[in-house]
């Protein structure tokens, strides 16, 4: 059976489980490359395979890496023995990962690289004040340092994940047939400076569906403060962030992570988008230990889920309503 029979999978999403294939493959003294029309191999060296789940030190990429293995073991029709081992072990990991993350704790890594939503606008500051004038941007190198500028600011207002790397920066929304569904689209009114953010390829569009965010006015303003340089340097009238000088090729997503994580080089941390996710919604949320685990119980005790708990039963208590009494 060969993989691209497989018409739920979209190329992209296809493109994501090859790699982290390509991945295990390697890493098991294979080759770089896992072959595209027969799952055998992981039949042969399923031990090397858990050997290496085992050792993976992050159990959410351990666990990745299983449910992706398991999808091409159903795709190639591995014998149910193989299937059964990775279903097992897919299961184990995610209960695990799913334990830790209602602790509301930080993993080690996390920790390591953390960096709050305050250090990173400041951090958007300073990138900021060594970019040099407009009128004076004319190298690659400048042309980098003013997109990873440009990419953070966006990140600390709409905290999203790789997605900018597929964006082209336009006007006006192209018409309905000449949409591309693998690209996002930041669109901007350059005399009005209002803009929106129409999100057609993200991880989770199967559930959600096209997105259209409002682009903050603060973001908006230096993109079109800086438009005529982004457009020099994409040499297409559509481009946002090209891959390398002369191409109008959109960066790829992992290197769109390492031009992030260059931005923190200088503090020792690695602060990716999903970094900056994290930092975000810690802010809002601010959570306490074992929040989460506290929020399940007390619903399991209620007879609700946690939303129909939070939402009808939980309340804000009126100013001076606990004051006591004297």
């Amino acid at each position: 059976m060969y993989i691209y029979d497989m018409p739920e999978l979209t190329e992209k999403t296809l493109a994501t489980y090859r790699s982290t294939i390509n991945s295990v493959h390697k890493a098991i003294g294979l080759g770089p490359s896992a072959p595209t029309d027969s799952g055998a191999w992981i039949k042969t060296n399923l031990s090397a395979i858990m050997k290496l789940i085992d050792e993976t030190e992050s159990k959410q990429t351990a666990k990745n890496r299983v449910v992706i293995l398991k999808i091409w073991a159903d795709m190639f029709d591995l014998p149910n023995s193989v299937v059964k081992v990775l279903e097992k072990k897919m299961y184990d990991l995610a209960e695990e990962v799913n334990s830790a993350y209602s602790t509301n704790k930080m993993n080690e890594k996390v920790a390591e690289n953390w960096k709050s939503i305050d250090e990173i606008r400041e951090k958007v500051e300073a990138l900021k004040h060594k970019l040099p004038e407009v009128k004076y941007i004319d190298t690659y190198r400048e042309y980098i340092q003013l997109m990873r500028y440009l990419c953070l600011l966006f990140h600390t207002y709409l905290p999203l994940r790789n997605d900018l790397a597929d964006a082209r920066l336009m006007e006006e929304l192209p018409g309905k047939d000449d949409i591309d569904g693998n690209s996002n689209y930041i669109i901007i009114n350059r005399r009005s400076l209002k803009g929106q953010l129409h999100l057609y390829a993200y991880k989770t569009r199967g559930s959600y569906g096209t997105k259209v965010l409002d682009i903050p006015s603060d973001v908006t303003r230096e993109i079109v403060k800086y438009w005529e340089v982004i457009k020099h340097f994409s040499y297409d009238k559509e481009a946002w962030f090209i891959t390398k000088d002369g191409v109008s090729a959109p960066i790829s997503r992992v290197s769109y992570t390492k031009m992030l994580n260059a931005a923190f080089a200088g503090d020792g941390v690695k602060v990716s988008s999903t970094q900056i996710r994290r930092a975000v919604v810690t802010e809002l949320y601010a959570p306490s230990e074992d929040e989460l685990k506290k929020k399940q119980d007390l619903a399991n005790v209620m007879g609700h889920d946690m939303k129909t708990a939070a939402m009808v039963y939980a309340k804000v208590v009126p100013k001076g309503k606990n004051d006591k009494k004297l």
